[in-house]
Order: structure tokens, then sequence, then C-alpha cells
């Protein structure tokens, strides 16, 4: 008997040794891993005015709304009378003034680098998360390449800080880009980088942006409806402008009053707007697909081509990396590929877009389009599903066609390492995004693994988990049933007006 308790003491002993060294294990590896740099997107709170000292208010993204409304009330009584007299160039300058007030101290001059004076940018420094992640943050009104410069020197700070030269590499949306002119600009340091993960990368361009660019806006009724319901303002809002969709009366109104004098307004306010503030900024030419990118540069500066233009050096850099980026993108992937860097893509999808396109309801996070930020996917319009009997167009070994049948991956430029989210909005995180990212760098994760597969969705706890079929499509409602729901609301709201009324 005690021989026997002394060989199940020793069992149970080595039993929890191994357990022991498999916890250590398990720590080693998550402890142990490379270092991560995470390169951020677009954002400006480290760009402010000398006099905001204290709070710091970005001077142009995130956007402050209390600051834009503010200064849309100075204007309340100069408003009214272009939008009484109906004359276009009232509102021209209206909107000009308005916009300056609120985006123009953010403008850069000329030469796309230097700040108007009394403007602050915070020095990139050195910042460590713990755990060997750090976070490079940037200037990102700034060309991608020039920030790509700041990157390197940044990255040998890190090497330096770590011990380690290789390292883990994470770009968001706008960061997507500076890793790629990083990859380009310094062929010499890219073997260095064990993994990259693009996330919603914005690197193919923003399908509006060339339009505003242009001067042209289009806002598409079906796409204005989906926007105000996405917002989740007002119900009766919703209900309203869902009925004036479905009667045709929405785009008819849109027609009366864009068409005569405020769209007259709108379009000569956006080249001003253009030329004057977010032109100068050479991270916004960034955002414009090629499309659009040499008409925009002709209808922003005339001839561009002129050495001695006053925005010459703005210029030069914008085509560079119009040329030797974003056309070049997928050969950049590759080139990191053969340099054996395993690069992955994450998108997301299932949000609505800003209704100022002609392209309209495009799919995608409601900022960069689903096909641009893949590589290459293959869907419809927002919501809409691939046709029945649809067959995959590449044949990949895998079934690469989403569960909600919106998507197939197999036409991505790399469909075995790019992953979908649904239901995420460009700017915003589940509490497992980062998970996910760490997964990808750290576990070599591909898209058969059954925690994170190649389709996910955003359950009820706000955590990444395999999409599912999806939800029963949502019932269609005519306008006059839309109608019926809305006008008890209405009802209610007459009533208590009346009883105001006679109440005083």
């Amino acid at each position: 008997m005690k021989t026997l308790k002394k060989a199940l003491s020793i069992i149970l002993a080595l039993f929890m040794l191994m357990s022991c060294c498999s916890a250590m294990a398990s720590a080693y590896e998550t402890k142990d891993h490379l270092p991560q740099i995470y390169i951020e997107g677009f954002e400006s709170k480290q760009i402010f005015h000398e006099s905001d000292t204290e709070r710091k208010d970005p001077l142009f993204f995130p956007v402050n709304a209390e600051k834009m409304i503010s200064k849309l009330m100075q204007y309340e009584t100069y408003l009214k009378q272009a939008v009484a007299t109906g004359d276009p160039d009232l509102l021209y300058t209206y909107i000009c003034l308005w916009m300056n007030d609120c985006f123009g101290l953010a403008t850069l001059q000329p030469d796309g680098i230097s700040n108007k004076e009394g403007v602050i940018t915070e020095e990139t420094t050195l910042n460590n998360r713990g755990d060997k992640k750090y976070v490079f943050r940037h200037d990102c009104r700034l060309d991608p390449v020039d920030i790509a410069k700041q990157f390197n020197e940044y990255v040998k700070w890190v090497q330096q800080d770590s011990g380690s030269q290789k390292f883990e590499l994470a770009a968001s949306s706008y960061g997507a880009s500076i890793a790629l002119a990083y990859i380009n600009e310094f062929p010499e340091e890219r073997k260095n980088i064990d993994s990259l993960v693009l996330c919603v990368p914005s690197t193919n361009g923003v399908n509006f942006a060339g339009e505003l660019f242009n001067g042209s806006f289009d806002i598409d009724p079906d796409a204005l409806q989906l926007f105000i319901d996405n917002m989740e303002i007002n119900d009766d809002l919703s209900l309203f402008i869902s009925i004036l969709n479905k009667t045709g009366t929405l785009d008819a109104i849109l027609d009366a009053f864009l068409e005569p004098a405020l769209k007259v307004a709108l379009v000569k306010a956006l080249r001003t707007v253009v030329h004057d503030i977010f032109g100068t900024m050479p991270s916004m030419w960034s955002f414009v697909d090629d499309r659009y990118f040499y008409s925009a540069l002709e209808y922003t500066y005339g001839d561009y081509t002129d050495p001695d233009h006053e925005y010459a050096g703005l210029i030069s850099k914008v085509i560079y990396y119009h040329e030797n980026i974003m056309l070049k993108s997928e050969e950049l992937i590759a080139t990191a590929e053969k340099d054996n860097i395993k690069v992955s893509i994450i998108t997301k999808y299932g949000e609505p877009p800003i209704p100022v396109s002609k392209e309209g309801n495009f799919t995608g996070d409601g900022f960069v389009a689903l096909e641009k930020a893949s590589f290459g996917a293959t869907c419809l319009m927002n919501g809409e599903k691939l046709p029945e009997g649809y067959v995959q167009k590449v044949d990949t070994g895998y079934d690469m066609i989403s569960p909600d049948g919106c998507v197939d991956a197999s036409t991505c430029f790399r469909p075995m390492n790019t992953w979908f989210i649904k239901g995420l909005a460009h700017g915003q995180k589940s509490d497992s995004y980062y998970d996910l990212i760490n997964s990808i760098l750290y576990d070599d994760l591909t898209i058969d693994n059954e925690r994170y597969p190649q389709f996910l969705e955003v359950d009820e706890n706000n955590l990444l988990v395999p999409m599912t079929e999806g939800e029963a499509p949502k019932k269609e409602t005519t306008w006059l049933q839309d109608f019926l729901q809305l006008l008890p609301r209405l009802l209610k709201m007459i009533v208590a007006k009346l009883k105001e009324l006679f109440v005083k």
C-alpha cells in the first residue's frame, strides 16, 4: 500500500511538475515574444494651438462637434440672409468662413510640412505600453513617406530599448500607408520585420475623397436613409426620412435644394476649402484613388506640373506617394513576403458609408470600401448578397464565401491571409480586436482556425466570434406602413402644441 501511495505521489508530482512547466512555457511564450510596434491611424490629438496647452483640443480630427456648432451659430444671421435670398455667393462665403474657423489652424504651408504660426506638434517619443508593445504616433497631416522616415528612427529606438533587432508590425488605416512607405523606402531595414498586419488599410484610397477633391458630390437617398438609421438619433426622424425616401420625395427635395443655390455654393466652396485647408495636408491626398487623382490635382492647383508652382513641394510629395506606394501596394506586399515577412490583412464591413458619393451604398466600414481594404474581395452594394447559386470565383481549396452570403474572399490579393469582421465601423474596436491582431502576429494564425476563422462578427458582449449565417432579412415596409406607425406620435406632438397655445 505504501509503495502504491508512493508511486501515486510520484506520478502526481510529475503531473504537477509538467503542469507547472507547461504554464511556465506558456507564460514564457507570451512574455518572450518579439517586440510589437503599432502604427496609429488618422488622428490629431498631439496637434494643437499654443494657447490651448491645457486642454489640447485637436485642431481638426477627431472633429470637435461643440466647436463646429459654436462657429455655426456665430454666423446664424448671415446664414439666414443667404438662405432667404438664395444667393449662392453668400452661401459660398458662409461655408468658407465656417470651415476656416473650424479647421483653418490645421492647414500647412505650401511645402506640405511647415505648421502655421502658433501651432504645436508634439514630438514623437518612445512609447512603450508594456509587454514589449510600442505605439508610434505621428502628425497625420504629413506625407506617408516623410512619416516613414520618422518611423525608421523610432524603430531604432525600439530596437535599442527592447534589445531585439527583429519586431512585429501592426498598422491601422492611414498607418498602413506609412508601413508600406517604410517597406519601400528602407529595403535594407525591412528584413527586421517578422510579421505585418494591415488593419482596415486605406492604402488604395477612399471612395468619396476623390469625388470631393474634384468638387463633386452626390447625396444618394438610400445611402442617406441608411446613414441616419445607423446613427440611432431618433426613431421618428428615421421613419420620416424613410417615408420621404419611399415616396420619392427625398430625392425631389435633394434635387430642389441642392441643384440651385446650395449646390452651386457647395461646389465653389469645396474647391476653396480643399485648396486652402485640407489640400495642404499630403495625407489627405493619399485617400484620393487613381481614378480621380490627377484630375483632382488639376482641379485644385491648375497647372500642377509647373516647377515654379507655389505648391510645387507638396505636389511632388503627393505624386511620389501615389506612383510609388499606392499604385504599387500589392507589389510592395509581394516584395515583403519574398523577404519572409508574413503579411496579413484585417477588414471590416456592414456599416453604411458617408452619403456624399455618387457610388452611394458601397460595402465597407463606413469609410473604406471593402473591395479596396481587402485588395480585391468581391461584394455588391451595402447589405446586398451575392446572387443565388453564386460560385466562388477562385478555387483556393477553402470555402471563401462569407456565411451571410455577402462576400467572396477568394478574389483578394492574399485570400489565405485576409480576415473579415462584420458589424464594426472603421474606427471601432471590439474587446477582442487586439487579441486577433496579437494572435496573427505571435501565433502565425491561419484562416481555418476555430477561434478566429476568416469571417467574424461582433456578439452582444462586444467580442469577435465566428460569423453565422446572419439575421433573417429585414422585412421591408411600405411608406404607408411607416406613416401609420409615425402618425400616433405626430398626433401626440400636435395635441401637446395645441395645449401649450391654449394655456398661453
